[in-house]
Parts: C-alpha cells; structure tokens; sequence
C-alpha cells in the first residue's frame, strides 16, 4: 500500500469506530487526524475547543507564526509546501543535545 493509501483506509477506519461525535466539520478533521497519530479513541470524549480556536489558530499560521512541535513524527506530517506561502516555519529541536540534558521535549 502507499502511504496516502494507508493514510485513507486509517480515516475510513475511525470514522467507522466513531459514527458520531460532538465536533463540526472543521473540528473533526482536527481530531480524526490526531486519533490517526496516536490511536487514542479516547480523544473523542477528552478533547474540546475554545469557539475562537480554529479562526486563532489559522489567522497565526497566515501571520507567519513557527509551529513548534516535539516529534519528528509530527514535523513530518505538516505540508511545508502549503505554509511556504504563509513563510511559516515549523521547527522540531528534540535532537540537540542542549534539548536532551535539560530533559525538555520542546523543540
């Protein structure tokens, strides 16, 4: 299988294991994508969103603000190709050994 195969019979998957759910369209595609990373159905009963979460978060990334993430897993998984128009930049420094002494998982 390739990836974008797998990618879509993993949504098709949780969307069987989880015919409803309290979220709207926006938000759900949220959500399915981190029940894709972290099979954690749970998710769908622990996971909320402030009303402004989506439009804040979108209007950040157009602004040009940095996604910081602590796995490469998830740096990966983000489009650059998409954020290049924004010159959004997503960083990851879990590798650096100042990152590793300190015991932090921030990148």
């Amino acid at each position: 299988m390739q990836p974008q195969q797998i990618e879509e019979k993993s949504f098709q998957l949780i969307e069987e294991r989880v015919p409803s759910h309290p979220f709207n369209q926006r938000e759900w595609i949220i959500v399915r994508r981190m029940i894709h990373a972290t099979v954690d159905f749970d998710l769908v009963k622990t996971t909320t969103f402030h009303p402004e979460a989506l439009s804040r978060g979108i209007s950040a990334l157009q602004s040009g603000a940095p996604i910081i993430t602590d796995t490469r897993m998830v740096k990966a998984g983000i489009s650059l190709q998409r954020l290049r128009k924004y010159k959004t930049k997503v960083f990851c420094a879990i590798s650096r050994a100042s990152i590793r002494l300190s015991g932090l998982s921030v990148c």
